[in-house]
């Protein structure tokens, strides 16, 4: 199999020429048979049932979302180590895919499998392919989840036939986030199915393809762009498909299963410097309140760390801590105040010693 110049990797979320494709999956410490795709993980002798579970249904949705109909199973290589060893460039790279003419690979942290898993189906598709700010903008779009938000921020002042020129080395973090927001907004202005049918159209000259599916110029475009919502776009999707709590009057006692093949439990990660699962749930409190935080766990060390979801929070003026993020570890309790809110939990322990973990939460 020849391995061309035709490879993709992602830097800083940024699309860039690489080499090296198609290298054998050797040396890994585990592999998965996923519907759709073969996960080889590289850093863990295991991968925890949470990730596997929200890999396989990730990958489904983006299938689904983007049209994909190529069913030949996609190679996920998974671990820092081998985004390191694979994608060969310098910075802060998580991950990029490997690409030769017949063959697609994912090389990608856990953070950044989704984004990758976009850009892995959309390049099996040569007559889809768009200028590398449109394929960063849609695989950041689709990767996050549909019309749920992104945290970003854009001028919205480019010059859309200029960003449609810049090569795939030149798209800095602010050109990216530009993307990001404007395939958003076409989301948001046309819908769902005129977006993706704009994205899927086979003809190559892009000005003509975005008149023919949005009866506008690139001018109108971006022009109908910065006309649109100015209010930041805030990503909050953290909550789907976890634990959901509500802080009522009485105390609250949340209790989860950290074993690593317990459903739910996502990792292993290396965030604190050992092997670690965690699970994550969310806490819905209705107004500014005082309480007192406490962790217990029948195994080894736990540490929980809440976070708030920053949609439309109410925190108190009076009390900056109100916004902060609160931290306990396991056998301490804390007096908090929890500004009115959705909070965002997440709990680790060592994977080797995960266990049951008890979370109470008493209103003061």
């Amino acid at each position: 199999m020849r391995c061309g110049r035709v490879g993709l990797v992602l830097a800083f979320a940024a699309l860039v020429p690489s080499t090296a494709c198609n290298e054998p999956e050797t040396d890994y410490l585990a592999r998965y048979e996923l519907d759709g795709l073969e996960v080889f993980a590289y850093d863990f002798d295991r991968v925890c049932r949470g990730l596997l579970d929200e890999l396989e249904v990730e990958n489904r949705r983006i299938r689904d979302v983007i049209g994909a109909q190529d069913d030949r199973t996609l190679p996920v290589l998974l671990g820092e180590s081998i985004v390191d060893e694979r994608c060969l460039q310098a910075g802060n790279v998580i991950g990029c895919i490997k690409a030769s003419e017949d063959r697609v690979v994912v090389v990608a942290s856990p953070r950044a499998l989704a984004h990758e898993l976009v850009h892995a189906y959309r390049w099996r598709r040569t007559d889809w392919r768009k200028p590398p700010f449109l394929e960063e903008g849609i695989a950041d779009v689709v990767s996050i989840g549909l019309l749920k938000g992104l945290s970003t921020l854009s001028s919205r002042t480019l010059d859309l036939r200029d960003a449609f020129t810049i090569p795939v080395d030149d798209l800095t973090e602010f050109l990216r986030r530009d993307a990001t927001h404007f395939v958003y907004w076409m989301f948001q202005e046309y819908g769902q199915d005129a977006t993706i049918a704009m994205f899927s159209d086979p003809d190559p000259d892009v000005e003509a393809v975005l008149q023919k599916h949005f009866d506008a110029d690139l001018e109108t475009l971006r022009q109908r762009w910065h006309d649109g919502t100015e209010e930041e776009i805030r990503m909050s999707t953290a909550c789907d498909g976890v634990p959901l709590y509500e802080l009522s009057d009485e105390p609250l006692v949340i209790e989860l299963d950290t074993a690593c093949d317990a459903p739910g439990v996502g990792g292993p990660s290396l965030e604190n410097g050992v092997p670690s699962s965690f699970r994550t749930f969310c806490v819905e409190v209705a107004g500014v309140v005082g309480a007192r935080l406490a962790l217990q766990s029948e195994g080894g060390p736990a540490d929980l760390v809440l976070r708030p979801r920053l949609d439309e929070c109410v925190f108190d003026p009076d009390n900056p801590s109100s916004e902060y993020e609160k931290r306990v570890l396991s056998g301490d309790s804390e007096d908090i105040v929890l500004g009115g809110c959705t909070w965002i939990g997440r709990i680790e322990s060592e994977v080797e010693q995960a266990s049951i973990v008890r979370v109470t939460i008493t209103p003061l």
